[in-house]
């Protein structure tokens, strides 16, 4: 079960650097400052959340830069896919 989570853990560190290094290139700050970043995934989010809260406990000062919200972006990897394919493909 630790190894799982340790592997959740770098999984959301990576797409936070990843989503850090797109939204600083647009300088998208919300309202409180922080830059928003949007994760995607399936099924349930609750993980993705809790390993996102323990980062941030971790290293508090992505805390103070990042606002990071999971959604649901379909029942399967497909679904997913053409989801972000879409939202590339406006801009988003």
């Amino acid at each position: 079960m630790k190894k799982h989570l340790k592997k959740m853990a770098v999984l959301v560190a990576a797409f936070i650097a990843v989503a850090a290094f797109v939204a600083c290139d647009r300088q998208q700050a919300g309202a409180n400052g922080k830059i928003r970043l949007i994760g995607m995934g399936w099924g349930a989010t609750e993980n993705n959340e809790r390993m996102t809260a323990r980062l941030f406990a971790e290293f508090p000062e992505l805390a103070e830069k990042y606002e990071v919200e999971w959604v649901i972006g379909g029942g399967s990897n497909g679904e997913v896919g053409e989801r972000i394919r879409l939202a590339l493909a406006a801009n988003e």
